[in-house]
């Protein structure tokens, strides 16, 4: 019982990091943010998962990834206009390969014949056939998607008529790089 104590408190950390290996990063085979610009001061921010992202620091992440697009494009406050959380199917190519061994055919035998008795002589039974087949093929696999579309202003909007909260990019930089251990460039 100690035992079993003892190493599942060893291991709880280790599974709690192992839902923080994707690191934040661009979009690139692994998954990572990636933006589009829909308007003068309006872009969706996206960040893909390869599945071990939980939902809520994929929510960080794209709110991460946000702030840095306000302020790349010299805004200091965004709004969050809308939220989809989604899932992408990619094929991963899949490869395995078997070993088949095929047994001997039934009555078959191996050897050669005397001359001249017409008896067969030194009879030995036939050896199995062995054969590998690979085969390839591809494997569905769904990925989380966390998208934001977010309005980005020059100052806090005082006067304008806006929809949700209105974050201050620079605090939600900061804040998000220090929660998840991200260096801020």
């Amino acid at each position: 019982m100690k035992k079993t104590a003892l190493l599942a408190s060893f291991l709880s950390p280790l599974l709690l990091l192992s839902g923080c290996m994707v690191g934040y990063q661009s979009h690139g085979v692994n998954g990572g943010h990636s933006f589009s610009r829909t308007g003068p001061d309006t872009f969706d921010v996206s960040y893909q998962s390869n599945t071990s992202l939980y939902q809520d620091q994929l929510h960080d992440y794209c709110m991460l990834r946000a702030a840095e697009v306000a302020i790349e494009y010299g805004f200091t406050h965004f709004a969050v206009e809308g939220e989809l959380y989604s899932q992408v199917t990619q094929y991963m190519p899949t490869t395995s390969t078997t070993t088949v061994t095929v047994p001997p055919a039934a009555g078959s035998s191996s050897g050669s014949s005397s001359s001249g008795s017409g008896s067969s002589g030194g009879s030995a039974s036939a050896k199995p056939t062995t054969a590998t087949v690979t085969t390839t093929g591809a494997t569905p696999m769904a990925f989380p998607v966390f998208t934001l579309r977010i309005k980005c202003y020059p100052t806090f909007p005082t006067a304008t008529p806006h929809t949700g909260i209105v974050w201050d990019a620079e605090d939600v930089r900061e804040e998000m790089a220090a929660k998840y251990g991200i260096p801020l460039y």
